[in-house]
């Protein structure tokens, strides 16, 4: 098999993406991270959240902000969406990776503050894989409340 790339070109790969990572993922968001949801009697409604302050990448433009229709018991709705990139090395340093070396958010529970806006993950996903790993994580997130304050029903 033929290879492109050593491993000291991988390594430098590597490296260079963390460099760009550390430079400019600079967008500050609040990872509202759920602790508990169980009250006193097991009902559920008790939840608090611990605020998590994590610099991420936040594309403007197209890709920023997208429509993405959503079908319901009573029928369409139109979300707005929008998806920002983390870096694995960043949440590992932090502390912030599961057992098998991935993003170690609830995406049932855990909610994102970006510019006063609360949003939840729609779907999440690795990107930029070097040779024996991947370096950057992808959270798509949806609006959880539309602007106005008023919540989707």
């Amino acid at each position: 098999m033929s290879q492109l790339l050593s491993d000291k070109d991988w390594a430098d790969f590597k490296e260079a993406v963390n460099n760009f990572t550390d430079t400019f993922y600079q967008k500050v968001i609040t990872w509202n991270r759920m602790t508990s949801n169980v009250d006193t009697w097991g009902e559920g409604t008790n939840k608090t959240y611990t605020p998590i302050s994590l610099n991420v990448y936040l594309p403007t433009g197209l890709m920023r902000l997208l429509k993405e229709v959503r079908e319901t018991s009573t029928g369409k709705t139109d979300e707005l969406t929008l998806q920002f990139f983390i870096s694995k090395k960043y949440l590992s340093d932090l502390g912030y990776l599961n057992s098998a070396g991935y993003f170690a958010f609830n995406p049932e529970f855990d909610q994102f503050e970006i510019d006063g806006l609360i949003w939840v993950s729609s779907e999440d996903s690795t990107l930029a894989q070097a040779k024996d790993d991947n370096l950057l994580f992808q959270v798509k997130l949806r609006i959880l409340n539309h602007p106005t304050g008023e919540p989707i029903h």
